[in-house]
């Protein structure tokens, strides 16, 4: 017969029982409810039975009377291991002694339901929120006849370990739940052995080894010192590692095998993208999302996958280069690299995008509102720089040698990026930009009025630095403003596309224009000479002027660019 009831709440069972007469002036409550975070009537069934007779031994130690004491650590450890025992031997009943064999849809289900609670119990513990662990710690206090105040330094260490108990726990029983035993020499291949089975208090310091988020500040330390890592890559690797380990937990690196990297995988495709830029997703656990089952084409892209992928690697890499580990469990995992479609490549601009875009009435009536709406699209199209290294330019960066105007692209100062060494280059100016359009006494006025950047109306990000602004005035307004719309199933045309533009027509004049100067005026590595890779200035701003930049000719009017306020001179 049990003592106990089941009620179902919107979300899950509610598990309720009647405190005895003669107790309830001890415990204050004629009746106890508590959440048994679960909607399935089965696992419902085996907390409450497990919570029931729980319950039961605290009304017995109530009725001998409890005693007052403070826990040494090694007396918390004991205790917390003897309930995890214990959770695992009503485990191991239920599991014995039930009356069918279950089906795969319940197991699942099962399985489901102990990795979300361990992600919940993981939050949980990253927030230092120890209300959830206080309904068991005051039973499990209760049943030993002990009596901690809440206030009390013991109570909330015995909470925190109670959390990270939950955690190896609802790991332990997922396991269990598929049927995965052992642990030492009977555990299968990769098998974290369960540390409460023990008869130890703690494992040994050096079985456990570093815990993953020591391996990651290890690996983010020697990058940040060695200056391998820019500021815009850092942005981004480093919130692919630290979810990795938000999903997987933070356990000894040792102990993650093949599987729970697989596992990872898994659950990463399912993963809304932008999680903290979107406020239905915003600052809700792995569990939560993964339980709010996005559609696939509402889920983080295959670039993002392949990257996040590859980040994991590099954690393990790391680690087996520093000894950490002893198996590499990420060796010989494939990233594939995702082939493009013909609709998600660059395409250039042709004659009739070109006529458009500075044919338009902005550029016509001098309407541009900015400056960087103005020189952008110009210089992008005469240098076939990068956005963000036209968009960060200083106006120190603005320079002149042996007579030729030149960008001189770097990433000498902490608001500035580039791609790789080959993007620190020195790009000539056509004579169209530095006479007919005056840049360089419009470069001059800035500095009189007492400006350092090109551009001082962008603002910095550290995901994208100077270039959000334009990025988005360009692609999502001006183009479409001028009538360049992306056909069903047709290739982008993006402001990336001036780059593709002068690629291109360069590059059909073979013969007349060096492969290699063309390459250093890109930004673009050589495969064919290591010294020039090395050395990325083989070419003089002269010789590339010479060699590339003279070379330039879209047939397009841009006559009527002089007129602009942005291409004034000064008068005399």
């Amino acid at each position: 017969m049990e003592f106990f009831y089941l009620y179902r709440h919107p979300s899950s069972y509610i598990f309720r029982i009647r405190v005895p007469t003669d107790l309830q002036s001890n415990i204050g409550k004629a009746e106890l409810r508590y959440s048994l975070q679960t909607g399935r009537i089965g696992e419902a069934r085996y907390r409450a039975r497990y919570m029931a007779a729980q319950v039961q031994t605290v009304f017995r130690k109530i009725r001998n009377g409890g005693k007052m004491a403070e826990l040494t650590p090694e007396e918390i450890n004991r205790l917390l291991r003897d309930f995890a025992k214990e959770v695992l031997n009503d485990f191991e009943d239920m599991k014995t002694y039930r009356e069918k064999p279950a089906s795969i849809d319940e197991i699942e289900g099962n399985a489901f339901s102990y990795d979300c609670l361990r992600d919940e119990m993981q939050e949980q513990l990253a927030r230092a929120d120890y209300r959830r662990a206080y309904r068991l710690v005051d039973n499990l206090l209760e049943e030993k006849g002990i009596t901690l105040s809440r206030d009390s330094a013991s109570y909330r260490k015995l909470c925190r370990e109670m959390l990270k108990v939950q955690i190896d726990l609802h790991e332990e029983l997922e396991r269990r739940e598929w049927g995965s035993y052992g642990g030492g020499s009977g555990g299968g291949p990769g098998h974290r052995p369960f540390i409460w089975e023990t008869g130890e208090d703690t494992p040994k310091e050096q079985e456990k080894g570093k815990l993953l988020s020591e391996v990651i500040q290890h690996l983010i330390d020697e990058n940040r010192s060695a200056g391998v890592w820019t500021e815009k890559s850092e942005s981004s690797i480093v919130p692919a590692l630290e979810l990795f380990k938000e999903i997987v937990g933070d356990l000894p690196i040792k102990t993650i095998d093949r599987q729970m990297i697989s596992d990872y995988h898994s659950k990463l495709k399912r993963l809304p993208p932008n999680r903290e830029k979107d406020p239905r997703y915003r600052g809700k656990s792995i569990a939560q999302l993964l339980s709010m089952n996005p559609p696939p084409e509402k889920t983080v892209s295959e670039g993002t996958i392949r990257n996040s992928i590859s980040r994991v690697v590099a954690i393990f890499n790391h680690a087996e280069n520093h000894g950490f580990i002893d198996t590499n469990p990420a060796k010989g995992l494939k990233i594939g690299r995702k082939v493009k479609k013909e609709n998600e490549k660059r395409a250039p601009f042709d004659r009739n995008d070109l006529d458009a875009l500075f044919g338009s009435g902005d550029y016509i009536e001098d309407t541009m509102t900015k400056g960087y709406m103005f020189w952008t699209p110009v210089l992008a199209l005469f240098t076939g720089a990068r956005l963000n290294e036209l968009a960060q330019l200083h106006l120190d960066d603005i320079k002149q040698a042996d007579g030729v105007w030149f960008l001189d692209i770097n990433d000498d100062g902490p608001d500035k990026q580039i791609k790789n060494l080959s993007s620190r280059r020195k790009i000539p100016l056509h004579p169209f930009i530095t006479k007919e359009l005056n840049f360089p006494g419009y470069v001059e006025r800035l500095r009189e009025d007492g400006n350092d950047r090109l551009f001082p109306d962008l603002s910095y990000s550290p995901k994208g630095g100077y270039s959000k602004s334009v990025s988005r005035w360009f692609n999502s307004a001006y183009k479409v403003k001028c009538g360049i719309l992306r056909e069903p199933g047709g290739p982008m045309k993006d402001f990336h596309s001036f780059r593709t533009t002068l690629a291109t027509h360069l590059g059909q004049k073979r013969g007349v224009v060096d492969d290699r100067m063309l390459e250093q005026v890109l930004g673009h590595s050589s495969g064919s000479s290591t010294t020039f890779n090395t050395y990325v200035d083989a070419f003089s701003p002269a010789q590339l002027l010479e060699g590339v930049i003279l070379h330039i000719d879209y047939g397009i009017d841009l006559s009527h660019l002089q007129r602009s306020r942005y291409a004034k001179r000064k008068t005399p």
